[in-house]
């Protein structure tokens, strides 16, 4: 947005633009075999309540989470991300010629290093367990999780099974017949996190944002080929239950754009849900589900 005095004009983000980024990232959905259209896409940047919602609507993406800590979400994600560190070793072998004898103490090692790092942090954690491995011959490697139960004791059907999955997930073929050659061994130790406590949307000073629609005013916002009046309101202010747009959701921080058709609503923890016009109108959104798929997966 650019701001006149104490009026916003909003302006639609270039296509050129928004044509860059959903490449990036429909080339990335084909390399990890992701289906967008079962994610949650989270806005992050000064900008991302203006870019977050087209670019989910391109990608079919069927839900976007904008955080209170959107504006700041790399710093913000620096401060709660638990801590972790990897410890690795190089031992090139293949799956025929695997050997307790050569590998265990590699992994011992590894584990005693994992150890110490906790120690260093004064905390306990998780290890996870993967290496880099290909077939035999192949150019490149690809990392393989492995269950944490091999770290004390190899076993080959468990590696190759791990293996064909990986390499299933990643290219979508796997040859259950070929030779493996394990390359790196890793651990990663992961300190257990901080739990996050993010406040609902505040202004700068601290104090909450007027809820009272005496305090809304209206925007002059562009969209699609017409000019149009637009509620403007504050996060705090925006509803419990899915509304639709236009609307525009201002704060000190950022500026939240839902267009015509795309539907808005707060969650308790503050975070704001939309759902582009396009998945509403074909019905793929299902926030219920996938929030809570996505609380579940982050614990």
């Amino acid at each position: 947005p650019r701001r006149k005095g104490k009026k916003w004009t909003t302006f639609t983000p270039p296509a050129a633009g928004l044509s860059r980024r959903c490449r990036g990232r429909l080339s990335h959905r084909r390399s990890h075999s992701i289906d967008l259209r079962q994610s949650t896409l989270v806005a992050g940047g000064g900008a991302g309540g203006l870019n977050a919602v087209r670019i989910a609507d391109r990608l079919r993406c069927p839900n976007v989470i904008v955080p209170p800590v959107a504006a700041a979400i790399s710093a913000a994600g620096g401060l709660l991300a638990p801590l972790l560190a990897d410890f690795e070793e190089t031992f090139p072998v293949t799956l025929t010629g695997l050997s307790d004898v050569a590998t265990m103490p590699i992994l011992a090692r590894l584990r005693e290093k994992a150890g110490e790092f906790f120690q260093q942090v004064g905390t306990t954690g998780r290890v996870e367990f993967s290496c880099e491995a290909r077939y035999a011959s192949q150019a490149w490697e690809i990392d393989v999780p492995l269950p944490a139960s091999q770290l004390s004791k190899l076993e080959s059907a468990v590696l190759r099974k791990s293996f064909d999955e990986a390499h299933n997930n990643a290219f979508g073929i796997f040859d259950p017949q070929r030779e493996i050659q394990f390359l790196t061994w890793r651990i990663r130790a992961v300190a257990e996190a901080i739990a996050p406590i993010v406040s609902d949307w505040k202004t700068v000073d601290g104090r909450a944002a007027p809820a009272s629609a005496d305090n809304w005013a209206e925007r002059r916002a562009y969209f699609g080929s017409s000019w149009c009046k637009v509620e403007a309101m504050p996060a705090e202010a925006v509803d419990r239950s899915f509304v639709t747009g236009p609307i525009i959701v201002e704060s000190d921080v950022t500026t939240v754009v839902v267009s015509p058709g795309d539907r808005i609503c707060r969650r308790d923890d503050g975070s704001l849900i939309i759902q582009p016009r396009s998945c509403v109108d074909e019905d793929l959104s299902a926030p219920s589900h996938r929030i809570a798929s996505l609380e579940e997966a982050n614990g």
